[in-house]
């Protein structure tokens, strides 16, 4: 999920008071530009407690009693798109009067102190902002429905205050990769020649594959050296060479880089180790199949591809090690059948 923009609707609305008490409400607002708000405003309230270090304050909520003391509760409902999300309340506050105010930060403290709760199939997505968004809301209107209440009363509030604000996203650039795994465990590859597979919306995507000698998969490190490839393709794959560049070695661990930009300066990029296995098949292309076969494919491959064909299939140099894919209803994995794939090419 990708997030840049906020806008924000400000919503109140009353219901009727109690004729013994006076209540005030108007300093009640947003502090902030509403780009600045985050789930870690709200962790205190919708994560039962876990209060991030140095949230910003992004709303005030300040009520006045000008009447009689009365016992008083507040209580907060947080809600995506209608679902409920989370939800805190404070105790009774017996003999309330005068005034007391709370930003999201000071909500688990002083007299109306908020205990919180996430409710119950929403953790997963809370926590999923927080995670993989930087804890930026996804697409979607929230509201804070905060709801006063009297003389010990928990079904009619006094008051009723929402505050809405809408979350419109821009696009981010993004890249999902199939294989070799993502992040820093290492995945094992027992083809020499392998295809490097992913999902991703950038407009073009650069391509870099590291050694990593100490096979520490230390990226800060490795990134300063000279990669073994660097290719700029525009389809989501990459085959490694099987001329031209340094070949992958049995049981050494390589590094892979891959980069992509969708404009504006939005940019992604995924990182993922993989380590050689240490008897690698078909190190040959000619093992399995003849020079004529992988021509064929090349010329096939070729034809399909046009004037956007990538520069390693133009390479008469160029032989077939493998393919994936489904021919004619059977899912071909790693598969060396050079005759299937011009076949299938071939229609």
């Amino acid at each position: 999920m990708r997030f840049l923009k906020l806008t924000l609707l400000l919503l109140t609305m009353a219901v009727p008071l109690s004729a013994q008490v006076q209540f005030d409400r108007a300093e009640s607002r947003l502090l902030v530009d509403p780009a600045q708000i985050t789930v870690a405003a709200f962790a205190q309230i919708i994560l039962d407690g876990n209060i991030p270090s140095g949230a910003p304050s992004v709303f005030l909520i300040a009520y006045q009693n000008n009447g009689q003391p009365v016992p008083t509760r507040l209580s907060m409902k947080f809600s995506r798109n209608g679902q409920q999300v989370g939800s805190g309340r404070s105790p009774w506050v017996q003999n309330f009067t005068g005034s007391v105010r709370h930003t999201n930060n000071s909500l688990a403290s002083g007299p109306w102190r908020f205990s919180g709760k996430t409710e119950d199939g929403a953790s997963d997505l809370i926590r999923d902002i927080i995670q993989k968004a930087g804890g930026r809301f996804p697409s979607g209107t929230y509201t804070l429905l905060f709801e006063l209440f009297t003389e010990n009363n928990d079904n009619s509030p006094v008051d009723v205050f929402p505050l809405t604000f809408v979350v419109q996203n821009q696009q981010e650039a993004y890249i999902d990769l199939i294989y070799p795994t993502a992040g820093i465990e290492p995945t094992e590859i027992s083809t020499p020649y392998p295809t490097i597979r992913w999902q991703g919306n950038a407009n073009s995507y650069r391509v870099r594959i590291f050694q990593d000698p100490t096979v520490s998969a230390n990226i800060g490190l490795v990134r300063n050296t000279v990669p073994m490839v660097d290719e700029t393709v525009v389809s989501p794959s990459y085959q490694y060479p099987t001329g031209g560049v340094r070949q992958l070695q049995a049981g050494q661990q390589y590094v892979l880089l891959i980069e992509g930009e969708i404009g504006g300066g939005r940019r992604a990029e995924v990182v993922a180790v993989f380590r050689m296995a240490e008897n690698l098949s078909g190190t040959s292309a000619s093992a399995t199949n003849s020079p004529a076969v992988s021509d064929e494919i090349r010329r096939l491959l070729l034809e399909k591809y046009g004037t956007g064909a990538p520069d390693w299939l133009r390479d008469p140099r160029t032989r077939f090690v493998s393919f994936d894919g489904p021919i004619e209803g059977v899912q071909y994995t790693n598969s060396t059948d050079g005759d299937a794939l011009a076949r299938a090419l071939n229609k």
